[in-house]
């Protein structure tokens, strides 16, 4: 089976460079850009399981990118509720199933800017 694949898009390399060797390390296939362009090539190409991105981008905000990246985006079985968060850190916690049944469990920090 082939790993999933996460973009991981975000202006600042340490940042890149962190994402893509813990996702690495976690068995997933990682492609980096610092720019919404690179991101968006592969997003328009159909690659990609899951996307990571900054909202302050050189090129283009995050938030303009979002709605650009739903139509491609295959929710099959997936309710994925959209939402507004107040500024600060919030804990997000992530249960899924890989295509082989197995469960999973990801916790993430949420940063969001005031």
């Amino acid at each position: 089976m082939m790993p999933a694949t996460v973009l991981v898009c975000d202006d600042d390399s340490a940042i890149r460079t962190v994402l893509n060797q813990a996702l690495g390390r976690a068995g997933y296939d990682v492609r980096t850009t610092g720019t919404a362009a690179g991101l968006w090539r592969w997003i328009s190409a159909g690659e990609g399981s899951l996307v990571i991105t900054d909202v302050v981008l050189p090129d283009e905000s995050g938030f303009d990118l979002t709605p650009r990246i739903k139509p491609y985006v295959q929710t099959a079985g997936i309710d994925i509720p959209d939402a507004t968060l107040p500024a600060g850190d919030h804990l997000v916690r992530v249960d899924v199933k890989d295509s082989d049944g197995r469960a999973g469990t990801g916790v993430f920090v949420l940063k969001v800017a005031p």
